[in-house]
C-alpha cells in the first residue's frame, strides 16, 4: 500500500535531515582525528630534531 505523497515527502525529508546530521558528525570526527594526528606528527618531528642535535653533539 502506498503512502500519501505528503507523508512520504515528510519521511524523505526526515531521512535527508538524519543523513546530513551523520555527515556533519562524521566530518567533525574526521577533523578532530586529523588534528590529533597532525599534533602527534609535529611532536615526532621535534623529537627527531632533538635526537639529531644530541647525536651531533656527541660526535
Amino acid at each position: 500500500m502506498m503512502k500519501e505523497p505528503a507523508a512520504e515527502m515528510a519521511v524523505l525529508r526526515k531521512t535527508a535531515e538524519q543523513l546530513t546530521d551523520e555527515i556533519v558528525k562524521s566530518k567533525a570526527e574526521e577533523e578532530k582525528l586529523l588534528n590529533e594526528f597532525s599534533a602527534m606528527n609535529n611532536e615526532l618531528v621535534n623529537l627527531q630534531r632533538q635526537l639529531a642535535k644530541s647525536n651531533a653533539e656527541l660526535k
